[in-house]
């Protein structure tokens, strides 16, 4: 028996490589990783139970979300945890506090939150509750899933016939870019890589066009919310759809 293997579950695909060294360099900079989140202010108070409920469904039929990530030799593994870490969590506002500023600030202190690449949760589930307002936060990080896969999970949250939740998963397929790149030959791969380097290359030659002083080391993150109307969000979807294609509107949302 094998025990520096027995704990692997699967072994991370090139794509979830490529996000795992963005979580590298984003560390290097004294930042959290690629934390992500996806937040939704609801009309009204959720049915705690229920939701608390389909959570522990998924986490049941998806168990890769309590997995870690761990190095071994020079190869990325998703592993088994000792213990599963709990995926729902609740905030409550205390008396007193201005019920914006508390969901802000929880949000902020959530995203903002540093943790070792071994022990962070590849996806938590975070409802914050005041007095007239609550919401509903999902966090996860790259390697995991990207916008497209969290939106999936959320309609699964969302889906209330058994039976469709079932179908969520199939067909189960390998990774589209492990499908992709099985139709190249070695040594077409051993191009690609090449050509990627000397694109990557060029890109950390370009100046950035982020509207920030850039000479200073990031230190957190932080946020403005705007609410657009349904007009608008329409509008700006069909604008999104004509300038970047069905690829970027499917993995990343505006409005």
């Amino acid at each position: 028996m094998n025990t520096a293997t027995d704990d692997i579950i699967q072994i991370l695909n090139p794509s979830d490589c490529f996000t795992l060294a963005m979580d590298e360099e984003i560390r290097q900079e004294n930042m959290p990783g690629s934390q992500c989140g996806f937040a939704l202010e609801l009309a009204n108070t959720p049915d705690i139970n229920a939701i608390e409920q389909r959570i522990n469904e998924f986490g049941e039929r998806f168990p890769l979300v309590f997995a870690s990530i761990q190095q071994r030799g020079k190869r990325f593994f998703w592993c088994k945890r000792k213990q599963h870490y709990p995926l729902f969590h609740q905030h409550h506002a205390p008396d007193a506090v201005d019920e914006a500023d508390f969901h802000k600030q929880t949000v902020l202190t959530l995203l903002n939150h540093r943790q070792a690449r071994e022990t962070v949760p590849p996806l938590e589930f975070h409802l914050i509750q005041s007095a007239a307002k609550n919401t509903f936060l999902m966090r996860w990080i790259h390697p995991f899933c990207d916008a497209k896969g969290a939106d999936l999970i959320l309609k699964y949250l969302c889906t209330d016939d058994a039976e469709q939740r079932l179908r969520f998963d199939l067909p189960k397929l390998e990774p589209l870019v492990s499908l992709q790149l099985a139709k190249y030959k070695w040594w077409q791969k051993v191009q690609l890589f090449i050509k990627a380097k000397r694109h990557i290359t060029q890109l950390d030659t370009l100046q950035s066009i982020i509207h920030a002083d850039t000479s200073k080391a990031p230190e957190r993150l932080n946020f403005h919310t705007y609410t657009l109307s349904i007009e608008q969000t329409q509008a700006i979807n069909k604008l999104a759809r004509q300038q970047v294609g069905l690829t970027g509107t499917s993995l990343y949302y505006i409005g």
